[in-house]
């Protein structure tokens, strides 16, 4: 299976890291690391293995760059198949065979450009409908995902102006444009941590959920701010082929941003990383942000997870 080829881009990754390459390397796959930027010390920790490049950048330059320059080097390589697979997220056996099963048994007049997994650490997250015997999505997170080299060479790399979050989303629809099909691969399931969630009190109101803390999936406030900016540029961008789509994801920032400001912890600089957000957005702003409101944004205390919380 050596033409398929892993992308893993990291930044500061944790010590599973190597176990994460090993399963993807047993599928008889290739892996590329892309260290994006991680400060001296605190960079990929992985020894030499057959199959295994790792590539590195002394600057962080978002994950899309950083998973662009995987994708050139595999194509480089000569694979036909792309698996994109965050630093958190751990394939298990069997699912690449799986997931090249879908291509093979496709119908022919079926453009297949990216098979997704079934399940995310056991949940089911998105809806899908069947075409022509496919489970197809209309988006999917790019992690787990295993992306054929003539969809990514007819519709384009990933969109570096994004930087960060919604450059798979921008992606899926890209290619969707261009009739190709985002199918499930059935039975699959990614392990992929869901980072830190945080209690959800409204207004300092203690709410509980099934005798438990009531909690929400939380993003630090330069997070928020490319997550309102890159809806409302996609809003923009996407609008007129997919409208039910786009009135979605405008519901979704709504929600998200009367959440972070009225329930979590650092509410004024979610309240300015969302409203700058959503105003460069509008203004079709794009790259990285403005190094002052970077530096305000990421001046305040991380806030503690609550274990167990997803």
């Amino acid at each position: 299976m050596q033409d398929v080829v892993a992308v893993i881009p990291t930044y500061q990754p944790d010590d599973r890291l190597a176990e994460r390459v090993d399963a993807i390397l047993a599928q008889g796959a290739a892996v590329i690391v892309v260290d994006d930027g991680s400060p001296a010390g605190h960079g990929p920790a992985l020894d030499e293995r057959d199959g295994l490049v790792v590539l590195g950048d002394e600057q962080n330059r978002g994950i899309a760059a950083a998973l662009n320059r995987g994708v050139r080097e595999a194509l480089r390589r000569g694979a036909s198949h792309i698996l994109t697979l965050d630093q958190d997220s751990l394939i298990r056996p069997g699912y690449l065979e799986r997931a090249l099963e879908v291509y093979r048994t496709a119908p022919a007049d079926a453009r297949v450009g990216m098979v997704v997994p079934d399940l995310v650490d056991g949940r089911r997250d998105v809806r899908t409908r069947t075409l022509g015997g496919l489970r197809v999505v209309e988006e999917a997170i790019q992690s787990g995902a295993v992306i054929s080299a003539a969809c990514v060479r007819e519709a384009g790399l990933f969109d570096e102006r994004l930087v960060i979050d919604a450059v798979d989303t921008e992606f899926c629809l890209r290619i969707r444009t261009r009739g190709y099909l985002i199918a499930v691969a059935d039975g699959t399931d990614l392990e992929h941590e869901l980072g830190s969630v945080v209690p959800f009190r409204p207004f300092g109101l203690s709410l509980t959920r099934h005798g438990h803390p009531a909690v929400y999936q939380y993003h630090q406030p330069f997070r928020h701010y490319y997550v309102a900016r890159n809806s409302v540029d996609l809003a923009f961008r996407y609008g007129r082929h997919y409208p039910r789509w786009t009135l979605r994801l405008l519901r979704r920032e709504a929600l998200l941003l009367a959440t972070t400001v009225s329930a979590g912890p650092q509410r004024w600089r979610h309240f300015v990383a969302g409203t700058v957000g959503l105003w460069h957005g509008a203004a079709r702003r794009r790259g990285p942000m403005p190094s002052a409101l970077r530096a305000y944004l990421i001046g305040g205390e991380r806030p503690r997870s609550v274990p167990g919380g997803h």
